[in-house]
């Protein structure tokens, strides 16, 4: 296990020991102990694929503003006039 995966795991294990649930559904709970809790693997391959989808979901936010940001920037080197670039071709002559 590297350092970044070990912090990872751990705030994941914090996330989790601070959550408290107020209200479960029976049926699910039922439905999880039965189906999952048969698994003595569970809590490894649940936290994994928790961790794995949160990175995906981090590099995604990341990805979307680092294109707002960009197109921010474009939106701001963008001149407009009463004319927009017709009077900005060549030169700076006017093609009328």
């Amino acid at each position: 296990m590297t350092p970044q995966e070990q912090q990872m795991i751990q705030s994941l294990i914090s996330r989790v020991n601070q959550t408290r649930l107020s209200d479960k559904d029976p049926a699910a709970e039922q439905l999880l102990e039965q189906s999952l809790g048969q698994n003595p693997d569970v809590i490894y391959i649940l936290s994994q694929t928790v961790l794995v989808q949160d990175y995906a979901l981090q590099q995604a936010q990341k990805q979307l503003a680092d294109l707002r940001q960009q197109l921010d920037q474009s939106r701001q080197q963008q001149h407009t006039s009463f004319l927009g670039n017709l009077l900005h071709r060549e030169k700076g002559t006017a093609q009328l």
